[in-house]
């Protein structure tokens, strides 16, 4: 008997390492910043922050793509001088796609292509996986954030008019919402609601899937950014340009400061993709478990006997 109590409990220390490993994973918020004014994306976790990648020109949209990679929009004076750049997890910069004149946001779809909202060309870029560029979708209104709903659909923050677009998989644009004030950046929940940051008044509008537009959060300050929704918190980060810090805002709209100090002016953010564990982490947890579990089996059964 004593042979079967250590087993059990070399199996509940292994089950209880990998829980906790689990947990870690889970509660761990990892974001990343571009700061237009030095040139860096800034990597936030738990409110420090520390230089990811650095070297760039204007860096604008951050966007993480299927590959676990960074991409980030960069704005380089001179006509259609503008890039695309992929940062390795080492934070080393290299071109993924040229010939932009002022891209901004970015999206992936789930083929792994990249959509880029280019303000002063009032389009959006499609850029495939091999870097091959070609128009997508124009006639926008200065357009600054792009997102996919859970759906799979593109939706486009037009600043210049206040308007959200919805864009065909063929490329068609009609209105989704209006009303808003300078919106700069979209962000979708796992529900389907649309989160819109409004430059302009500070405040943070939620959309329905049916168009309904209501305020989420105020009094975030003037100069709102960035904003991308963690759904293992179920919290909103925003970049607040004026403030020079992420807020977060919790699922039920309060407002509070995730980083600050971050000089420079944090445009865009992305939640990285590593925050949350895929599927197969849990599988193989599970299935360790499951292993465990059956050798204590055979281990007791054979004391037994």
């Amino acid at each position: 008997m004593k042979f079967i109590s250590a087993s059990i409990r070399r199996t509940g220390a292994a089950l209880l390492v990998g829980l906790i490993a689990l947990a870690g994973m889970a509660s761990a918020q990892t974001l990343h910043v571009s700061v237009n004014g030095t040139g860096s994306v800034q990597e936030v976790t738990s409110g420090a922050h520390s230089t990811y990648a650095s070297g760039l020109t204007h860096p604008n949209g951050v966007a993480f793509g299927g590959d676990g990679l960074l991409y980030v929009s960069q704005s380089i004076s001179g006509s259609y001088q503008s890039v695309i750049s992929q940062v390795s997890s080492g934070g080393v910069v290299s071109t993924f796609a040229t010939g932009f004149m002022n891209p901004l946001g970015l999206a992936f779809d789930g083929s792994g292509n990249l959509f880029v909202a280019d303000y002063t060309e009032h389009t959006i870029f499609k850029v495939t996986s091999a870097g091959v560029v070609s128009s997508f979708a124009t006639g926008l209104h200065s357009p600054f954030g792009v997102a996919f709903s859970p759906g799979g659909v593109l939706f486009v923050a037009n600043r210049d008019n206040g308007t959200v677009s919805q864009v065909s998989s063929g490329g068609a644009v009609s209105l989704f919402a209006s009303g808003f004030s300078e919106p700069n950046d979209l962000t979708f929940d796992t529900s389907g609601n649309l989160y819109v940051s409004n430059f302009a008044s500070g405040n943070i509008s939620k959309v329905t899937s049916g168009g309904v537009v209501s305020t989420f959060a105020t009094g975030l300050g003037a100069s709102i950014l960035g904003i991308d929704y963690d759904s293992v918190s179920g919290s909103l980060f925003v970049a607040y340009q004026g403030g020079n810090s992420i807020l977060e805002v919790s699922s039920g709209g309060a407002v509070s400061t995730f980083a600050s100090g971050i000089a420079g002016g944090p445009q865009y953010l992305a939640v990285a993709s590593s925050a949350v564990p895929e599927p197969s982490t849990y599988a193989a947890i599970a299935g360790a478990a499951g292993l465990g579990f059956a050798a204590w089996r055979r281990r007791s059964s054979r004391a037994a006997k």
